[in-house]
């Protein structure tokens, strides 16, 4: 299928999108280029296919951001913003379940542990913070794409930097200070209940960002291209074991601040003999099954008289129940209602599996029958003509402007159309979709239809085969037509492409009550033919010259004779 292959020869800008590196560059630039490509939206990332409905639309996102004053900004769609997103997740989920366990033993804490944690993790928090200022985000109402660091700081200080400062531990190590430097004066019960009251504040303060860390794991693991319903499963088991964590703390923490780690007879701690666990790990899974008694309401453990104790148990068990029915709506709401289309779209795509092995095509089409349908269907299958025939005239006119966004913002044409004429316009047009490679306009052809590139890319090639450029979203091509009936140039996807196409003499009808309209039209089209004839005239003249510099021998080393060498 090599034919179906766009091998382009316009080589004025790497994969990326960025301008291309001389061959004989430092190793130092070579080098900052790759860091700075970290910075960058990152093609494979899954949120992509969901923004950005094809390569030129993630190209033009890559170029907007590396021509902007904020190029190092880290973008929310980049490789490093994932990396952050792990590293946040791992810290956060440290500070949460390990420091936590360790907080039930606090006086025995091994050395180790204080090294590791004060040298390594505190200042990985603090560097994560940091960067954290310098991060975009994806607003969630407009779904726009946030690199402005003004609007980053800003919102990053009214929401969660103070909750992330204090998991750095500053508060903890100020009391510390305090106490080393005898400002913080007392029993030594006193002090250490300043010590353990301000570790239990940083880390209270993990509990605000659990849902951050839940949509960080759901992130990665979409980025490592596990199935709905496994990333499902494993963020409902992630989520259940934080809360029921969370309420094992509780259950602990409260008797024990309370009475200061020397139980009444009473409490569950007494009875479950704790002071005989020979590790603080005995004792948090004592803690843990019990709050998971209460949150599932399976059994009761042990018996609750106290009356601060049965307050917990009381909260578990409501919190338990809550949470409980919110789980099997989600799932309800997954494998039911919400599941609907995309369970109609795996079984369009399980009949085209079958289709194509029934009719033994071979993996090239399979590979281009497979992309057409995903890039047309997006993961959802539906009936479009029939919703699209339920609505009225007004609410038609609005969806096929919206469908049109990207033509009527790159146009000028249509900007300057009133809104009726433009919905009109767009009503009567046709869509088709291209796969890579396929031809759209022969040179030569006879055609009387003015195109409208939707979204994708497509060549732009002469009749001797010398591509001249590319048109990307938004932009028409074929205008040939309006001076001569046939085409002067070709036309080829260069990826999956949705065009729009209408008759050009309908077209010319809309434009007949606005001639300021219309003459701006045909100086724009003419401008654009001028525009390919002088990219076509300069590829001419440079394979000329080639051709000549060859013939003389100008490019290719003159043959020398070399003495030939004898075996001894």
């Amino acid at each position: 299928m090599k034919k179906n292959r766009h091998l382009c020869s316009l080589t004025t800008i790497d994969s990326n999108g960025l301008p291309r590196l001389a061959p004989n560059v430092k190793w130092y630039r070579k080098l900052a280029r790759n860091v700075w490509k970290l910075f960058l939206v990152n093609s494979n990332h899954f949120m992509c296919k969901r923004l950005f409905r094809n390569k030129s639309s993630i190209l033009a996102e890559k170029r907007r951001h590396a021509n902007s004053p904020y190029f190092l900004v880290i973008h929310p769609l980049s490789l490093l913003y994932s990396i952050l997103e792990v590293m946040f997740f791992v810290m956060w989920m440290y500070a949460f379940v390990c420091e936590s366990m360790l907080m039930m033993d606090f006086h025995n804490i091994h050395l180790g542990f204080e090294l590791v944690h004060y040298n390594i993790v505190i200042p990985s928090r603090v560097i994560l913070v940091a960067l954290l200022f310098n991060a975009g985000y994806i607003d969630n109402k407009s779904k726009e794409i946030v690199i402005q660091p003004r609007i980053i700081i800003c919102r990053y200080l009214k929401t969660y930097f103070f909750f992330d400062f204090l998991t750095t531990y500053w508060l903890f190590l100020i009391v510390k200070l305090m106490i080393r430097n005898k400002i913080l004066v007392g029993s030594q019960i006193f002090i250490f209940r300043c010590e353990e009251g301000s570790e239990i504040v940083c880390l209270s303060a993990c509990c605000v960002r659990i849902y951050t860390m839940l949509n960080f794991m759901e992130n990665t693991l979409s980025n490592l291209g596990l199935g709905k319903i496994t990333r499902f499963v494993l963020l409902c088991l992630v989520k259940t074991f934080l809360y029921i964590h969370i309420f094992a703390c509780l259950v602990f923490f409260v008797p024990y601040l309370i009475y200061a780690n020397k139980f009444p007879p009473e409490s569950w701690l007494s009875h479950a003999k704790t002071e005989q666990f020979t590790s603080f790990f005995q004792l948090y899974f004592e803690c843990f099954l019990v709050a998971s008694s209460y949150f599932f309401g399976v059994s009761e453990r042990h018996a609750i008289t106290l009356f601060s104790e049965q307050i917990c148990m009381v909260l578990i068990s409501f919190v338990g129940r809550l949470y409980t029915l919110f789980l099997l709506a989600d799932v309800l709401n997954m494998l039911g209602i919400a599941g609907v289309s995309e369970s109609k779209y795996e079984r369009q795509m399980s009949v085209l599996h079958q289709y194509m092995a029934a009719k033994n095509l071979p993996e090239g089409l399979r590979r281009r029958m497979l992309k057409y349908f995903e890039f047309k269907h997006q993961g959802r299958f539906f009936k479009e003509n029939e919703i699209i025939d339920s609505l009225s005239e007004t609410l038609r006119t609005e969806l096929f402007l919206f469908a049109a966004n990207k033509l009527i913002r790159k146009v000028d044409v249509f900007r300057k159309l009133p809104t009726s004429t433009l919905g009109a316009i767009i009503a009567m047009m046709k869509s088709e979709i291209y796969s890579p490679g396929d031809v759209i306009v022969k040179c030569g052809a006879e055609l009387n239809d003015l195109f409208f590139i939707s979204s994708g890319t497509v060549a732009v090639v002469n009749k001797r085969g010398v591509e001249l450029c590319h048109l990307e979203d938004g932009e028409d091509f074929a205008t040939s037509s309006f001076i001569m009936q046939r085409q002067l140039y070709a036309v080829t996807a260069v990826e999956t492409t949705e065009v729009f196409f209408m008759d050009k003499n309908e077209f010319l009808k809309f434009l007949e009550p606005h001639p300021e309209v219309k003459a701006e039209f045909y100086r724009s089209y003419q401008e654009k033919l001028a525009k390919l004839k002088v990219l076509e005239n300069t590829a001419t003249a440079d394979s000329i010259d080639l051709m000549s510099e060859l013939q003389k021998g100008h490019i290719l080393e003159k043959l020398t004779r070399r003495p030939r060498v004898k075996a001894n």
